[in-house]
């Protein structure tokens, strides 16, 4: 635009001579857009009334860039909004209402709450109730993000806690919706609602569980990490199970979760969000999964939905989870037995069958098996612990559950977790207590190391108590070399004794005569 034009802008925005307003007025409607844009400019310039009035008349006509030149008058156009909602003709009322929602002049909002509640122009009561939603969601936003505007937020608060105390008048659920939008955990007229136990507390509790807004919902979850959560919000935390509650929970709690929220969660258990509701995993965002182990494993759910969280958390490699997966891990300890040897022995029967391997592919404990080869050593060495029941170690435990023929059955398996098996069971021959050096014995014939171990088993009969050497000459029956068969039938014309009646008899009768 020539100099000349600027200049000729320039005065109009100045002059004392309202006919300019006309003149601006006029040259936006037939003008080009760089004109449009220097009249709305110019008018602006002129900061008043009549100014505004004109860029209030013009706003339907203006496109979305001339619409955020307006957004930069002085806090005077904010001033004439209010006062044309409050004072302005009809024909004003609908671009007052889009200006002050468009530019988020929340000065603007207890007069547009008056119109939400009793505008007699159902359309206008409508786009006041979007607008009084929108721009307190702004507002209780801000403020939970420490930008607080108190002066006004306050304001608009009390005002809407008439609108709560008045639900019966005015019917519009909504601008409960916009109260819990604008409040904060520690305003005390919030507090002082909830704590009254009446119809306004029964009203909050209401919206808090069912709204869908999402300045209603964040305000709910924020109560995990506060150190006192009102009473009417406990059980509205313990049954929102929506999806929008459930990744707003996720979001609050983040990858870090302070000591202060995990006690919390630990206090609500149970929340219908995180119980049966299938895939948790797969259904949550990947920034959120760290916050979903949190979650999952302080609210103690189902041990079996834990782990297998933890597991594809893991698998998936993302960081943040995965620091987490290991660490619920460990706290969760080592496996219970029941479960480990149920899903061992479908592993073990598919590893049998062709036909069946592919199953094995979805149970927990192959999977967990997988991850041993994680390219991560602390990953590694959190799953050994998780497997820790499903050993040699474990058996040979004085008050192991695990007997011979659970070893027999799940060697394949216990081989894929532990490929130092076999020294396993040597340290355990060589244990100092008699007790653990009979049940190593077993557990190398349970797990087919007789042969193997044959040499070692030799020299251990040679010079160890005789207890060992009974349990050695019943269980040489389940080795399968030449060897140790040779072996056996020499004990079984060795002298009289219960060495010669173990190798004749083996463990089952031999039970029945001697105390092994």
């Amino acid at each position: 635009m020539s100099s000349c034009l600027s200049l000729t802008y320039e005065y109009l925005g100045g002059t004392p001579n309202v006919a300019a307003v006309d003149v601006l007025t006029e040259t936006f409607r037939t003008a080009g857009p760089r004109a449009r844009r220097c009249s709305i400019t110019a008018l602006i310039q002129r900061d008043s009334d009549l100014a505004f009035e004109e860029l209030l008349s013009l706003w339907g006509e203006m496109k979305g860039a001339e619409r955020q030149l307006v957004g930069e008058c002085s806090s005077k156009f904010g001033m004439f909004v209010t006062n044309a909602l409050e004072k302005g003709a009809d024909s004003q009322l609908a671009s007052a209402v889009d200006v002050a929602a468009q530019l988020s002049i929340h000065e603007t909002l207890p007069e547009l709450i008056r119109l939400a509640e009793a505008s007699p122009d159902p359309q206008l009561q409508k786009r006041s109730l979007q607008a009084v939603l929108s721009m307190t969601q702004s507002l209780g936003a801000g403020v939970r993000d420490q930008h607080d505007r108190r002066p006004i937020r306050r304001t608009v608060l009390e005002r809407l806690a008439i609108s709560v105390r008045s639900i019966d008048f005015h019917h519009r659920e909504e601008l409960i919706d916009a109260f819990l939008n604008v409040a904060v955990w520690s305003d005390s007229i919030l507090l002082a609602m909830l704590d009254a136990n009446g119809k306004s507390a029964d009203t909050l509790a209401r919206r808090l569980l069912r709204s869908p807004n999402r300045g209603v919902i964040d305000l709910l979850v924020g109560w995990v990490s506060k150190s006192r959560i009102p009473d009417p919000v406990v059980p509205i935390l313990k049954s929102r199970d929506d999806q929008a509650f459930r990744d707003a929970l996720l979001r609050h709690v983040g990858p870090t979760p302070t000591t202060r929220t995990l006690r919390q969660l630990e206090s609500l258990r149970p929340m219908a969000a995180f119980e049966t509701v299938g895939d948790l995993f797969a259904g949550t965002a990947g920034d959120q999964r760290a916050a979903l182990l949190y979650v999952v494993h302080r609210l103690a759910t189902d041990s079996q939905i834990v782990r297998e969280t933890a597991i594809r958390a893991i698998e998936t490699g993302d960081d943040d989870a995965l620091r987490v997966a290991t660490a619920v891990l460990r706290q969760m300890g080592p496996l219970p037995l029941s479960v480990l040897k149920s899903e061992a022995i479908q592993i073990a029967r598919a590893m049998d069958s062709d036909a069946r391997y592919e199953a094995v592919f979805d149970i927990l404990l192959w999977r967990q098996i997988q991850l041993l080869d994680f390219p991560c050593e602390h990953v590694q060495e959190t799953i050994r612990q998780s497997l820790a029941n499903l050993s040699v170690s474990t058996f040979l435990a004085s008050q192991s559950d695990l007997t011979f023929a659970d070893l027999a059955n799940l060697a394949p398996v216990m081989g894929l977790i532990d490929p130092e098996l076999e020294q396993s069971v040597i340290d355990g021959l060589k244990h100092p207590m008699i007790d653990v050096r009979c049940r190593a014995v077993e557990a190398a014939a349970a797990l087919g190391l007789i042969d193997g171990l044959l040499d070692a088993l030799r020299q251990i009969y040679a010079q160890d108590h005789l207890t060992v050497r009974i349990q050695i000459a019943a269980f040489l029956r389940h080795a399968l070399g030449d060897a140790a068969r040779e072996w056996r039938e020499e004990l079984k014309e060795a002298p009289s004794g219960p060495v010669r009646d173990a190798a004749r008899l083996g463990t089952g009768r031999l039970q029945e005569i001697y105390i092994v």
